[in-house]
């Protein structure tokens, strides 16, 4: 069976609601980010990589991840190259952990840009994490420090969160305590046990 793909947008819960799934023992959550990171790093594809920044992201001898994020943020087309180099080597990755894995396991894979990168198709079903969007900012500007211009221009690059929750099987609410939220997380649990059980 295809894994389930969990995403949010920046400062709604996604990693949250990802740590309150792993702590289930049927469960096995793929982090694509650190997947992302691993193949980054390695040696495997640094002259992709610099091929598609147009410079050597790896001068220092180590990944230059500050150049990197400030080089795509502010240039689409490579930010668009990068993603064409990295994306198929994590998914890659994503597929063997998926296939490695005892059938009664649930394989949920964490995804910042699941949408925006037309990926859903590789999902059983998706779970969008969600919440208000003044709350979304709060979080941001308070607990991340992000000052108001960069949160706004973050928020932006990605896809509407409402879109996302129409595309999505399941949409959970972070408008809410933790107490709360690990409820929210059960009942989705129950339910994606039930899907698999299919």
């Amino acid at each position: 069976m295809k894994p389930f793909g969990l995403t949010g947008n920046i400062g709604c819960g996604k990693s949250t609601v990802a740590g309150m799934l792993a702590k289930y023992d049927d469960v096995t959550l793929v982090d694509c980010d650190g997947l992302a990171k691993a193949v980054m790093g390695g040696g495997e594809y640094r002259l992709a990589i610099s091929r598609a920044l147009g410079c050597d992201a790896f001068a220092s001898g180590a990944i230059d991840r500050k150049l990197i994020a400030k080089l795509i943020f502010n240039d689409p087309e490579k930010k668009r190259r990068l993603e064409a180099v990295v994306h198929p080597a994590v998914w890659t990755e994503v597929q063997a952990i998926n296939g490695g894995l005892d059938d009664r396991r649930l394989c949920i894979v964490e995804a910042a840009i699941i949408y925006e990168t037309g990926d859903e198709f590789r999902f059983a079903e998706m779970i969008v994490v969600a919440c208000s969007a003044e709350e979304q900012r709060r979080r941001l500007f308070v607990d991340r420090h992000m000052d108001l211009v960069d949160l706004e221009s973050r928020i932006r690059s990605q896809m509407p969160s409402g879109e996302k929750e129409k595309r999505a099987k399941f949409v959970i609410n972070t408008d809410c305590d933790l107490a709360e939220l690990e409820k929210r997380v059960a009942q989705l649990h129950v339910e994606l046990k039930r899907l698999k059980g299919e």
